[in-house]
């Protein structure tokens, strides 16, 4: 009976070793059913998120070859809005633009016994003058007869010609776009009231035409002896 009883209390000493050691260590005992819902636990606990590993940037904080690529796609972008801006600026601005806003006091052909080979356009002193054609200067500043010329070659071979000019505000060399101010209207030279005088020659600048003749095939209309909206 006595080994009977020993018997027994030598298969209970594990389960009170195991309860011994779970007191003492906070742990459960190795094969426990509480050490199994700890892993499971531990397994559905998200861990911290890792450092992202990419190409966006270097050690040295530059961009990466991703962050690269991204900012030359944005910057083409830009240069071709850029270019398309332009392209459309430049489809509306016009081919052949007015020499000034004013009246029509006299034409091309013979006028007092002589030959007028341009058309004057009258206002006031100061009265803003334009580029007809894109161009290059080819003559900016004093002339006789003139007082004061512009003269402007065109890719097409026509020159325009503004004479009796107060100033001028470009000079030989210049690149000039149809309508843009190159002068201001005077009353320099040979002049009897405040115009400019206009011509047109063809040919790379050998033959004289008749400037509104020119300016109507162009679109633009000229009246002489009115004032018009056109000059």
């Amino acid at each position: 009976m006595a080994l009977a009883a020993g018997a027994s209390i030598a298969a209970a000493a594990p389960v009170s070793d195991q309860r011994i050691v779970l007191l003492a260590t906070d742990e459960p005992p190795t094969g426990s059913t509480d050490d199994a819902h700890t892993k499971d636990a531990l397994a559905a606990t998200p861990s911290a998120p890792l450092p992202l590993t990419s190409d966006d940037a270097n050690v040295s904080g530059e961009p990466g070859p991703t962050a690269a690529g991204f900012v030359a796609s944005l910057q083409r972008g830009t240069e071709l809005n850029y270019e398309r801006e332009i392209a459309e600026e430049q489809a509306r601005r016009p081919v052949v633009a007015l020499p000034a806003v004013g009246v029509s006091t006299s034409s091309f052909g013979p006028r007092w016994g002589t030959s007028h080979s341009g058309l004057d356009v009258a206002n006031a002193i100061g009265t803003p003058l334009f580029a007809a054609t894109d161009g290059i200067v080819i003559d900016s500043g004093p002339a006789s007869g003139f007082g004061i010329w512009i003269r402007i070659m065109s890719p097409d071979g026509f020159m325009t010609v503004y004479g009796h000019n107060e100033s001028n505000t470009v000079q030989v060399g210049d690149t000039v776009v149809a309508g843009q101010q190159i002068g201001v209207m005077g009353n320099r030279g040979f002049s009897t009231g405040p115009h400019v005088h206009f011509e047109v020659w063809a040919d790379g600048g050998s033959r004289a035409v008749d400037p509104s003749a020119w300016l109507a095939e162009r679109g633009i209309m000229v009246n002489s002896g009115s004032s018009s909206s056109a000059l």
